[in-house]
């Protein structure tokens, strides 16, 4: 049990009620996942994305309140990852699936699916539930038993139709 005398300057006399004005900042529970909304999907979304593919996106990160943490677009180029290899936080990537090329969507990620309680970098954004626009820039299917080259840039679809 938590003793108030301790944490603020003064008494507290016996029998006293307490009045507390609340004002809460964030709460998060365990078994929150992450939010997706699609605001765009092309006409043709045959093809979806899924664990093992290469990706290609672009995508804004903000928290909630919409401070930017980062931007693709604002460096020019894409971010590009193999789907479920754990190259970005799992939030982001549970996010990713099932996009097809040229969707636009918002994923909101719980901060257990993100960055976790101790946050990264220099801010040390603690709890946050990150706030991530993405655009889906196209992807490609690794075959199994084949070492995968990746693109350092691809504007469209090559003759096999591997990368889009």
């Amino acid at each position: 049990m938590m003793d108030y005398s301790q944490l603020f300057a003064g008494n507290i006399p016996g029998s006293a009620v307490l009045v507390f004005d609340i004002h809460v900042i964030d709460f998060h529970n365990p078994s929150d996942s992450i939010s997706i909304t699609s605001h765009y999907k092309p006409p043709d979304c045959s093809v979806l994305s899924k664990k093992g593919d290469y990706l290609k996106y672009h995508y804004n990160a903000s928290l909630l309140d919409g401070t930017l943490l980062d931007s693709t677009w604002s460096l020019g180029r894409t971010y590009n990852i193999v789907l479920g290899s754990g190259q970005v936080v799992l939030g982001m990537d549970l996010g990713l699936r099932e996009m097809c090329v040229g969707e636009r969507r918002t994923v909101i990620v719980p901060p257990h699916l993100g960055y976790g309680e101790a946050g990264v970098g220099k801010r040390r954004l603690q709890g946050c539930w990150a706030h991530s626009p993405s655009e889906f820039c196209g992807f490609g299917c690794p075959r199994e038993n084949h070492n995968m080259l990746l693109p350092l840039k691809t504007e469209r679809v090559c003759a096999s139709g591997f990368f889009f």
